[in-house]
């Protein structure tokens, strides 16, 4: 890809999110609190005080009194009333937030043990403290440089220049890295509704139910994916189904085509380059677990924080891990907005509102991008600050390297 369409490519992303955002904070979200009575009438303000059978509220005509009796009711049988994205900020409690905050600041030392598993299964000793430097870097890179160096991209690169002989095999472990991270996030996901279908049975409602078959399925497939992965007669049986669809000449040349394609071979080879090393992939898979288990539960602290009761351990662990992997689609940068939406659309099958989940995605997206920041010192004091031309063309070639393995995987 040249440096123009990549530029153009990352303007397009961080469009994409300004206006996904401005779509959520303009017409999905109230910015204030607000109550709908029963004969439509919309009240906005601030509320003072929330009691059994009234709320107080400071409205643009005084502070008034509404009985739950005048309001309108969903269809769920709750009340319309919807507390704003600012006034969840201004009563933020401090404590709780500190918490969640200690929580998301593990994440990168759990990851760099990680990486260093990966890398030391393929015979390329990697120190600690240099794994927790390119992990930072990749982080502040996903955050503060969208589209020209992504962080895979950014940290894929440096691994490369760490050994003159493995180089491919260093580039597959940050791919793999982030493939890991994935599929852990989907079998929390599945093993969080399974719990959540036995023992609270009784508490879930029908769009919960609805959402847990989809993330059911999503576990089931990614499981089959991988079992698939490590099947050599699997491969083979696949790529001749493929090569049978009719047209199948003619849809290789798409160029979207091609780069899923390329994109599929590469994942492909970098799994299989690991068939022989399940015990590092299995403490990888474990390691994974720790990060997003501290993740979530840095969220679980932000929606207490934030007052939100429906935030439950539970419902975070159902909820929480589906957000990320839609998130974690590199349509936006570090998923903002995308993000938003997904925060927004799962957290509402356990009955959080739209304002409360947004601003939760929004604390956690903030608070993610300050503990990245020290990256941006590893960036500016790394030796080698190649140009932007010298990392697509170490990316492509380590990319050929990759689809020739995912042709051949014997010679692996």
């Amino acid at each position: 890809m040249s440096k123009r369409r990549s530029q153009l490519w990352a303007a397009g992303r961080v469009t994409l999110a300004m206006v996904l955002l401005v779509i959520v904070f303009r017409y999905i979200i109230p910015m204030r609190d607000t109550v709908e009575l029963a004969d439509g009438t919309l009240l906005t303000g601030a509320f003072i005080e929330q009691r059994a059978d009234v709320v107080v509220m400071d409205t643009a005509d005084g502070i008034i009194t509404v009985a739950y009796s005048q309001m309108a009711y969903d269809a769920a049988g709750e009340p319309e009333v919807s507390r704003g994205f600012i006034p969840l900020l201004r009563e933020m409690r401090a404590g709780r937030y500190l918490i969640g905050l200690a929580m998301l600041g593990m994440i990168p030392w759990i990851a760099a043990v990680r990486w260093c598993t990966l890398m030391r299964a393929q015979g390329m000793p990697l120190g600690y403290w240099r794994a927790l430097e390119l992990t930072y870097l990749g982080l502040f890179c996903n955050n503060f440089m969208p589209g020209l160096t992504g962080g895979d991209v950014a940290k894929a690169y440096y691994a490369s220049k760490l050994t003159s002989t493995l180089k491919t095999n260093a580039v597959v472990t940050v791919f793999l890295d982030r493939l890991v991270g994935i599929v852990v996030l989907a079998m929390l996901a599945g093993a969080a509704v399974l719990v959540a279908l036995v023992f609270a049975r009784s508490e879930n409602s029908a769009d919960f139910l609805i959402a847990a078959r989809i993330i059911l399925i999503f576990v089931l497939c990614s499981l089959a994916g991988i079992a698939g992965f490590f099947s050599r007669r699997t491969r083979r049986l696949l790529r001749k189904i493929v090569k049978a669809v009719p047209g199948h000449d003619r849809l290789r040349e798409n160029l979207l085509v091609q780069k899923l394609l390329a994109f599929g071979k590469r994942i492909d080879a970098a799994v299989f380059l690991y068939r022989h090393k399940k015990r590092a992939l299995m403490w990888a898979a474990l390691l994974s677990v720790a990060a997003h288990s501290s993740a979530v539960s840095g969220i679980l602290f932000f929606g207490r924080a934030l007052g939100v009761a429906e935030v439950t351990l539970m419902n975070s662990f159902v909820v929480v891990p589906v957000a990320f992997i839609v998130s974690s689609i590199p349509i936006a940068p570090a998923g903002w907005g995308i993000g938003e939406m997904a925060f927004k659309t799962f957290f509402a099958t356990v009955g959080v509102g739209a304002a409360a989940a947004v601003t939760i995605s929004v604390v956690f997206r903030l608070t993610q991008a300050l503990w990245t920041l020290p990256g941006g010192l590893f960036l500016m004091v790394q030796k080698e600050r190649p140009t932007f031309e010298e990392v697509d063309e170490e990316m492509d070639t380590a990319g050929q390297r990759l689809e020739d393995m995912a042709e051949d995987p014997d010679a692996v």
